[in-house]
């Protein structure tokens, strides 16, 4: 992640919300000079939103030329994830103003200090704390297995020769162990650990055991359904994506907003204008030519359920009355999205404005740059020829460069 790309991705001015959003992940994988490959499907979940949103916001940095992409392909040919670079300068030349802001309250906050801890850790205490305490596992078992025995010595009886018939070979520790719980002790022994467990299965809480019930559909589920495009409708015998029906209940019922008491996050519709804002919003954006198979145009849908989910919960006015810039009861034109409609126009005239300036002032920069290099250039050969007609008369040491020098200050000056 560059720091400086982040910085200078906050401070830049005339850049909207959800461009500004995509740009910063952009910016938290780009290196020191702005490059960065992330996936459309990676920059979408860093921002929250959906693969759609992430190309328009694409499509309009790289149109004001804020970043620009190329497509990549691997050794065998396939495509990947395309090399993405921020224009840091221009970002820098789109810096804010400075501003003072009225939020400094670092000493209106404080804490109240901690009690001081009444009594003091008796030795048993602190031996009983120790005794249960369990050291942390650095991936390195020094404690033998279970069965394993040490190794015997010369002196073993066990490895001397028996008469006894067998196959020849040694006994295990497993055999050992084995023997070890066989007879009156080894039965003792299992019938406590029987017991042992069976008093734990029945301290152990009960499991519960959570069952869940499919939604409940509204009404107007059903004919809100059969009006989806064709490229979402479920195969014969298939039920309908889970993703549209959670879209559909909720609009149809409404997601109250927990922030403010009485209020939508997501304001109810009935079927009726469930059913027209499908076919406003699909047709109008072109979704049957984006989701056919095989389309190479721009902004391509690639997953339509989720498009139309999307498209069925989407409501960007504030205004719960207003559908797609019309008042429901009224018809007429909702003041509340005239007015954001002018404050996205005056903040896209800002950033042109912005953009404009910051590339006069590369350009500008950029000439005064080319100018200073081709006269250093000029200046090298002039010195050059001074210097060899200087030499040519003679002149050598401190005199050819005191004379060098002043030659050459009349130079500059004249030019």
């Amino acid at each position: 992640m560059s720091i400086q790309a982040v910085n200078a991705v906050f401070a830049a001015g005339g850049i909207p919300g959800s461009d500004r959003l995509v740009l910063l992940a952009y910016a938290n994988y780009a290196d020191a000079y702005g490059y960065c490959w992330p996936g459309i499907e990676r920059v979408a979940d860093d921002c929250g939103v959906s693969a759609s949103t992430v190309k328009r916001a694409r499509a309009r940095l790289t149109k004001n030329k804020i970043i620009k992409s190329v497509r990549r392909i691997d050794a065998r040919g396939e495509p990947i994830t395309n090399l993405t670079r921020l224009n840091l300068p221009l970002l820098e030349a789109m810096k804010r103003a400075p501003r003072i802001y009225n939020d400094n309250l670092v000493n209106r906050i404080s804490f109240e200090p901690d009690p001081p801890y009444a009594g003091s850790v008796t030795s048993e205490l602190a031996a009983d704390l120790l005794m249960g305490q369990v050291e942390p596992d650095l991936g390195v078992n020094l404690t033998p297995p279970t069965g394993q025995i040490d190794p015997l010595t010369i002196s073993d009886p066990s490895l001397q020769p028996s008469d006894a018939p067998g196959d020849g070979r040694r006994p295990t520790a497993g055999g050992y162990a084995r023997a070890k719980n066989t007879g009156a002790a080894g039965a003792k022994n299992k019938k406590a650990t029987s017991a042992a467990n069976t008093d734990a299965a029945r301290q152990r809480p009960a499991t519960k055991r959570v069952r869940t019930t499919p939604r409940t559909k509204p009404a107007g589920f059903e004919e809100v359904a059969a009006a989806l495009p064709p490229e979402v409708q479920p195969s014969p015998g298939r039920p309908l994506a889970p993703t549209l029906v959670r879209a559909i209940c909720d609009v149809l019922t409404g997601v109250p907003d927990s922030r403010q008491p009485g209020a939508y996050r997501i304001p109810p519709r009935t079927p009726a204008h469930l059913v027209a804002r499908i076919n406003r919003r699909w047709y109008q954006a072109r979704g049957p030519e984006r989701a056919a198979y095989g389309y190479r145009g721009e902004d391509p849908i690639r997953r339509p359920v989720g498009y139309v989910a999307e498209l069925l919960l989407a409501q960007e006015c504030p205004d719960p009355a207003c559908e797609d810039g019309r008042l429901l009861d009224t018809g007429k034109a909702c003041p509340a999205c005239r007015e954001r409609r002018a404050a996205e126009r005056q903040d896209e005239q800002e950033a042109r404005a912005a953009r404009r300036a910051a590339e006069q002032r590369l350009a500008a920069e950029s000439a005064r740059h080319r100018n200073q290099r081709d006269q250093d250039a000029a200046a090298a050969v002039q010195e050059q020829l001074v210097r060899r007609a200087l030499a040519a008369a003679g002149a050598h040491g401190a005199y050819l460069e005191h004379h060098v020098a002043q030659l050459m200050a009349a130079w500059r000056h004249d030019h």
